[in-house]
């Protein structure tokens, strides 16, 4: 009986011994109460890789739309000049010589030029006409323009002029072609004499007629030098390409 009262005992000790050196419980994951816990940080998305160079906003709709192409410039105005020694085309400037170019459109617009001559023409010079009819009558013209000798524009072979008399701004429907260049027609001062000539356009087509026209026979007549013997007529003068 004895003996197994003290096997009992020792049993039960053993347990407590145990139960003693077991690993001590886990701390419970919840979190006290009253504590505050910080939300844990979101994991950064990755970054959206940039095209270099950007693509336009609306690119985003699937669209990619092309940069504006670059406006058209103007074409300059061109007149055709029918002829009886061939064709001219003038071309004229607007921009540096407005007012010499509306100036000249207005009277081929309005069919003055039709049947008139270039009444005088010097060998390596120039050729002048837009004033008179063959039988040298002379036309009756619009008021006189402001000279635009200082625009620039240059007395260079081939370019066309505004003729007129002595007086700076007395330039009416005359109109003269460079043969040559002529710089000593250029605007050199405001004074009558060194105000020089306003050039208006060029010649594009036909500068082969003018030089022809220039090399043909002249004389006077009705009080006038450098008269061609034969007539040469602008037979019409219209705009082939409108500013």
């Amino acid at each position: 009986m004895k003996q197994r009262l003290a096997a009992g005992i020792v049993l039960i000790l053993l347990v407590f011994a145990a139960a003693a050196w077991a690993d001590p419980p886990a701390p419970s994951a919840d979190p006290l109460p009253g504590t505050v816990v910080a939300p844990a940080p979101k994991a950064a998305a990755p970054p959206i890789p940039q095209l270099s160079p950007p693509l336009p906003q609306n690119a985003a709709q699937g669209r990619i739309i092309d940069a504006a192409p670059p406006a058209a410039q103007p074409k300059p105005p061109q007149v055709l000049l029918k002829t009886s020694a061939g064709d001219i085309v003038i071309e004229l400037d607007p921009v540096r010589a407005p007012i010499s170019v509306q100036n000249f459109l207005d009277y081929v617009r309005s069919g003055f030029y039709n049947g008139t001559i270039f009444h005088r023409v010097v060998r390596d010079y120039l050729i002048q006409g837009g004033l008179y009819t063959p039988y040298l009558k002379r036309k009756e013209t619009d008021p006189p323009i402001t000279n635009e000798a200082k625009n620039g524009l240059r007395n260079r072979r081939g370019t066309v002029g505004v003729a007129r008399p002595v007086e700076p701004d007395s330039g009416t429907s005359e109109f003269y072609i460079n043969v040559v260049d002529n710089r000593f027609l250029d605007h050199k001062d405001d004074s009558v004499q060194g105000y020089g000539y306003a050039i208006f356009g060029r010649v594009v087509q036909g500068m082969n007629v003018v030089d022809r026209m220039s090399r043909v026979r002249t004389g006077k007549a009705d009080g006038m030098k450098n008269v061609p013997d034969v007539p040469l007529i602008i037979y019409s003068a219209r705009v082939i390409q409108e500013p």
